[in-house]
Parts: structure tokens; sequence; C-alpha cells
């Protein structure tokens, strides 16, 4: 049964340092999904962008949640950062902006890169805004060398 809005609309969000984010958004404001369950916030891995959460944004959709798959700085339509800050740090300060411009709290679910600015989110965040944390393919330590 579908309840919500399948395919997205493309919203712009202010991110840290004055960058423009660009995100994916299914059942946004004014639909039935704006209630009293949390935002879903995707965020992908490096060197992918918002169309990753395609299929898992249209599934969760369905289900009737407010879900938003946003581009990373740096990635797909979202703006480069012009002094080439891309540090996990500068990724988590754009995704609280993110979330405070949503307004309400959220599910965040990371992968890769974005599990791992997820993790530094939450905690910057607290529970009262970040209510759920979902990791996909995640290390605890990475080596820059590879």
């Amino acid at each position: 049964m579908n309840t919500g809005q399948l395919e997205p609309t493309t919203r712009r969000f202010r991110g840290s340092d004055g960058l423009t984010l660009v995100a994916d958004e299914w059942n946004g404001a004014g639909s039935a999904a704006q209630g009293s369950e949390p935002s879903v916030l995707m965020l992908h891995g490096g060197g992918q962008n918002r169309f990753s959460w395609k299929k898992t944004g249209q599934i969760l959709a369905s289900r009737g949640l407010h879900v938003v798959a946003l581009d990373s700085r740096g990635h797909g339509d979202s703006d480069r950062s012009p002094d080439a800050k891309y540090t996990i740090e500068a990724l988590c300060a754009d995704a609280l902006e993110v979330i405070e411009q949503i307004g309400r709290p959220v599910v965040l679910i990371g992968a890769s890169m974005g599990g791992l600015t997820g993790i530094l989110v939450a905690r910057q965040a607290g529970p009262q805004r970040v209510t759920k944390l979902v990791l996909v393919d995640v290390v605890p330590r990475y080596e820059k060398d590879g």
C-alpha cells in the first residue's frame, strides 16, 4: 500500500560555510508525513551522491515517512568547498545545519563516509535531535593510506 510520495522533489539546504547543499526529499512540507514521526536523513558514502539512496527513499516514503537524501559538499549537485574543506567535521557541520532546517528530530542513516559523519552528528546533536542512528558499511578506524 503506497501512502507516500514515490518520486522525490529537489530541495536546497544551506550548509556551513555558506555552501548550498542539494537533496532529494519525499513527503516534504505540508504532507501527512510531517506528523509525529521523526524525519529520515540519509548521508551517502564518499564518491557517491543522493541517488545512492533512491530505492531506500522510495520504500521509506511509501510507508509515509518524511525522507531527505542529501548530496554532501563536493558530491552530486551540492557546492564544492572553495578551500577544499572536506573533513568529517565539515561534513558534520553541514548535516547539523540541515537538521536545523528540517526543524524536527531525525533518524540518521549513514553509509561509509556518511556513517562516520553520522556518528559525529549524533554525538553533537544529542538524542533529542537525532533519535536513532543507522550505520551501513562503517569501520571504527580507517587508514588514510588505503
